[in-house]
């Protein structure tokens, strides 16, 4: 597939040429949530790739709000009923609780888009997980976008090295798609109301935990029976990470070289593909599984593997489960149910077939994260080093 990749410049409410069918002259307003840096006179680059799928709705929106330039606060959206976000200019670095953007809205404010943006922490690469969680401090429990708005798609989305991705936050009929998440130090979606929504054609290269559908201790009241959560073709990495969560008095912490940590050097490890309410399992939603590729490198602790209880999947069919670890694979899978739910790949053979998923998914998408995209896609580099 060719990028074609068009750069395009707009200063304040000159707006930008949309994706698909929008209109080069179509204006749209800059977008000025609470955080937000710039205005009229500063100029923004916005390279966009029209054959994207990923901004479709930008195309469709009734109403575009233009979001662009550095931001170093937390982006409070204003929301409306079926307006989208173009935030393909903009970048926000993780500096306030909760919701790094945060778009919330009454239940007539349905049908919102947020698409593009790129989300990221400056904390080292070998910060903990309580560094991330930061309980006491400025960034507590910290996510890329927290949505609170009913039928809201998050779509186009880049982030990388935050505590968790995508947040829903009681909000109905959510969709996640085409995003790109890496490096994320909790939950690549946070769904702990545990209300229906869709995970489409998202890539995940490296998640702490997978998805979450677990409320907090206090959360007494949220309920996700009769809701369903649905992942498809969706790509997902876990990868351990540095000093996990309550490391020094859990099992399954590895070293740096994949065996269990012997109180030397850098431990490591992760959370739970499906992290779900296993005191109150009554409550947990339903999932239906399509066509979705699951990567493990390591064997830390096996019910970390697992795969939701047979009980609670409607659908499972056309995936991938690619095994690096020793021996068969430790999770449990719904496969009494649904035996052919899973194709099972280890070795070089689970490595190419994860190396090529994520070449094609970036070449599907030259809009999501345009100018930063890996330069040998799918390498699943371990211990993962950076510098900011």
């Amino acid at each position: 597939m060719t990028r074609s990749l068009i750069g395009l410049w707009v200063a304040g409410t000159l707006g930008v040429a949309g994706c698909g069918n929008a209109s080069a002259g179509n204006a749209r307003p800059e977008e000025g949530g609470q955080g937000s840096i710039g205005g009229a006179s500063i100029p923004t680059r916005v390279d966009a790739a029209p054959e994207d799928p990923a901004f479709a709705c930008l195309a469709t929106a009734p109403d575009v709000r233009l979001v662009s330039g550095h931001h170093s606060a937390k982006y409070s959206a204003s929301s409306a009923r079926g307006r989208a976000f173009d935030a393909r200019s903009a970048d926000f670095v993780v500096r306030a609780r909760w919701g790094t953007i945060s778009v919330e809205g009454d239940r007539g404010d349905v049908g919102m888009c947020w698409a593009g943006g790129f989300v990221r922490s400056d904390k080292p690469w070998d910060a903990s997980w309580a560094d991330h969680k930061d309980l006491a401090g400025p960034t507590r429990n910290s996510a890329a976008l927290s949505n609170d708005a009913h039928g809201m798609v998050v779509t186009g989305l880049h982030f990388f090295n935050v505590h968790d991705g995508v947040r829903t936050t009681n909000a109905f009929s959510w969709v996640v798609q085409e995003v790109w998440g890496e490096y994320v130090r909790d939950d690549c979606i946070e769904n702990d109301h545990m209300r229906s929504g869709r995970v489409h054609d998202a890539l995940f290269d490296g998640c702490y935990t997978g998805i979450s559908t677990r409320p907090s201790e206090e959360d007494t009241e949220s309920d996700g029976a009769g809701q369903v959560v649905e992942l498809d073709s969706v790509l997902l990495r876990m990868q351990p990470m540095p000093y996990p969560y309550e490391w020094q008095e859990r099992s399954g912490v590895i070293d740096v070289e994949g065996r269990p940590y012997q109180d030397h050097g850098i431990p490591y490890g992760h959370g739970n593909i499906f992290k779900l309410d296993n005191d109150r399992p009554d409550r947990n939603p339903h999932f239906r599984v399509r066509n979705s590729v699951f990567l493990v490198t390591h064997a830390t602790t096996a019910r970390k593997l697992d795969f939701p209880p047979e009980a609670l999947v409607d659908v499972c069919e056309g995936n991938t489960i690619i095994w690096l670890g020793e021996g068969a694979y430790p999770g449990k899978l719904p496969t009494s149910k649904f035996p052919d739910c899973f194709t099972l790949l280890t070795g070089g053979q689970g490595t190419d077939f994860w190396a090529q998923k994520v070449r094609d998914w970036h070449d599907r998408h030259p809009g999501v994260g345009i100018q930063r995209k890996p330069a040998s896609p799918g390498s699943l580099e371990f211990p993962k080093v950076f510098r900011d």
